[in-house]
């Protein structure tokens, strides 16, 4: 509806990220470097800026924090995670090479924008999605539609209104029964973190990235980050899903009903 297709674009290729990142960590292939290298490259020509930023980052701390669950379950050794941390910064190093020809002139042209020097915390934090919006993830209709004049709410429809259904939200709870899942933990971090963060002036965790992280002052509407919250709800639904139909579990909600 806001005719924002670039955006869907990065959207849809976030997914992809996430698994080269874990074929790296698996080291599932010799390709790793050129895949997740290839994927930034496809991301970064085809996205917005400002997506191609929030999920490099998200992929970031999935990396960091699916490193530090094999370095304490033993899984690998020290010198292998570092091994794998170079691959990660090779793969960045590729990428630039590899969108040189876009990436450049982008950057050249960024220095002579009205944002080269970042943008005022009041217009960075316009879009950012207030607590009370936690009620479209139910109700993604609640403060009413733009398409036929019916929406009451205070920011920008498609930048605030998110949705996951009762079902998948009833999912995510019992994914919470696989807590010793190492992948459900992460994807629960990741969720929140985003979460927190798209919560913008309402939350803690945008204002310090606002001050203190590289080119996070150069973008509005936090509310953006919501498409990493929704991705790892949907990711903890399908492990709730899982767990719902084991046999043990099965069993203990069924006597609920007798």
């Amino acid at each position: 509806y806001g005719g924002q297709l670039p955006n869907v674009d990065g959207v849809a290729l976030a997914p992809l990220g996430f698994l080269m990142v874990e074929r790296m960590l698996k080291g599932k292939s010799r390709y790793n470097v050129a895949l997740l290298s290839i994927f930034f490259t496809l991301y970064f020509l085809a996205s917005n800026i400002q997506y191609f930023l929030y999920t490099s980052f998200a992929l970031f701390l999935y990396f960091v924090l699916r490193l530090y669950s094999k370095l304490k379950t033993s899984e690998i050794e020290p010198n292998a995670a570092v091994r794998i941390f170079f691959k990660l910064a090779l793969s960045a190093v590729v990428f630039i090479g590899l969108s040189a020809f876009q990436l450049v002139p982008s950057y050249e042209l960024s220095l002579h924008t009205t944002r080269s020097d970042g943008v005022a915390y009041e217009y960075a934090a316009d879009g950012s999605f207030a607590p009370t919006y936690l009620v479209t993830y139910f109700i993604p209709s609640f403060y009413g539609l733009p398409m036929d004049d019916t929406y009451w709410g205070t920011a920008t429809f498609w930048e605030v209104s998110g949705y996951l259904g009762i079902i998948s939200i009833l999912l995510v709870m019992f994914a919470g029964l696989q807590i010793r899942n190492r992948y459900v933990i992460i994807m629960a971090v990741l969720a929140v973190f985003s979460l927190l963060f798209s919560f913008g002036k309402f939350g803690p965790l945008f204002p310090i990235f606002f001050k203190y992280v590289p080119f996070f002052n150069m973008f509005r509407f936090p509310a953006t980050y919501l498409f990493v919250t929704t991705f790892s709800a949907a990711v903890l639904s399908g492990f709730g899903a899982n767990a719902l139909l084991r046999s043990d579990i099965k069993k203990n909600y069924l006597r609920l009903f007798y």
